[in-house]
């Protein structure tokens, strides 16, 4: 049982080290990101799918990956997310697919349209405002984010259990510090004794 005890913390314990290093570099990234700049790491970007306009290729409620390229580098087919010109949208992040590209101006306008839509977009995308291309996406890490975003989910899967654990280890920290204080004084005491005994031996050998 003992054994088993010890096998549940230790993957407890990685689990909130790996929870608290992804919110740390998450924290850092949102912290570090210039204002109108989408946050990204080491190149790649994030994002959840919010519409049905790529339905069925990015299902609602999907996680999508974004690799940061040059716009040179966008070929008609690819699914492209984009800070949007379309007033509608405010300036908000957008993904399409690139059904065309116009390279006759200064800047590259890429023509857009959602799986999902009828028509193509009114406003095309402009190379500055690129941000990457979809290389994957997962409706499973979606719906895990949104739950974990849940303060009714997130707190009982998550924070309780790392509190669980933090105050075992500080017990267990505890613990082994009172344990081998009470080591050191052991053997403290023993070594005193040893040493009378060793002194009295020669005081009668004298």
């Amino acid at each position: 049982m003992n054994a088993l005890k010890k096998a549940v913390f230790g993957i407890l314990n990685v689990i909130s080290i790996a929870l608290i290093v992804i919110a740390v570099v998450a924290l850092f990234i949102v912290v570090t990101t210039e204002s109108g700049e989408a946050p990204n790491f080491f190149g790649y970007s994030m994002f959840r799918v919010i519409s049905g306009s790529m339905e069925p290729e990015l299902p609602v409620g999907s996680m999508i990956v974004v690799k940061r390229v040059e716009p040179e580098e966008v070929k008609v087919g690819d699914i492209i997310t984009f800070f949007s010109t379309d007033p509608t949208l405010r300036g908000g992040v957008n993904t399409h697919r690139v059904v065309d590209i116009d390279n006759s101006g200064i800047d590259i306008l890429f023509m857009t349209k959602g799986d999902a839509n009828q028509f193509m977009d009114e406003y095309g995308a402009v190379g500055s405002n690129l941000i990457g291309v979809v290389i994957y996406d997962s409706k499973l890490i979606g719906t895990a984010v949104r739950l974990a975003s849940n303060p009714l989910i997130f707190f009982p899967l998550f924070v309780i259990p790392l509190g669980l654990i933090l105050i075992s280890n500080v017990v267990s920290t505890v613990k082994t510090a009172k344990k081998l204080a009470e080591e050191e004084e052991e053997k403290a005491i023993a070594e005193i004794i040893a040493n009378r005994e060793k002194n009295k031996n020669s005081e009668n050998k004298g």
